[in-house]
């Protein structure tokens, strides 16, 4: 518990550079996705001082989640469009979790991308995905999240 605090106070910290004082107090949300866990923490800064005013996290919420459901996406077109079934190859799941955490991060800046694996069964693929695509099949994340936020 003592070193939660410690992190705790240290992701605050980091916050503090960002945040400009208006008036003599101000809340901030202060949010953290790693690739396997999501953290939300409530601060308050008040001069020179700062108060976390709650956390919230959850263990099973992560960045890997949008690169499952890209994975998903994208093999489900793999079999609609070429007939290859990629579910019962461990390397072909492995390329494309690879290819979909690019694209993650790809669509994080721009609306739309490809999606692109050279050599599957001997074929080079690929398909447009676009990130209202990626958002509308990640509902379900975001209302998770918006549920942890909202009991901070």
């Amino acid at each position: 518990a003592k070193d939660e605090e410690s992190k705790e106070e240290g992701d605050a910290q980091e916050a503090k550079a960002d945040v400009e004082q208006v008036d003599d107090k101000d809340v901030v949300l202060v949010v953290d996705m790693g690739k396997a866990h999501f953290t939300a923490h409530l601060v308050e800064f008040t001069k020179n001082k700062l108060k976390v005013l709650g956390t919230k996290s959850d263990a099973t919420i992560g960045g890997r989640f949008f690169d499952n459901v890209l994975v998903k996406i994208f093999s489900e077109e793999l079999l609609q469009k070429y007939k290859i079934d990629v579910s019962k190859n461990p390397k072909y799941i492995a390329r494309l979790q690879k290819a979909a955490e690019k694209t993650k991060k790809v669509l994080s800046t721009i609306d739309e991308t490809f999606f692109e694996i050279e050599n599957i069964q001997d074929r080079d693929v690929r398909t447009k995905v676009t990130r209202a695509r990626l958002e509308q099949e990640c509902g379900f994340i975001s209302t998770e999240i918006t549920s942890i936020i909202t009991k901070l």
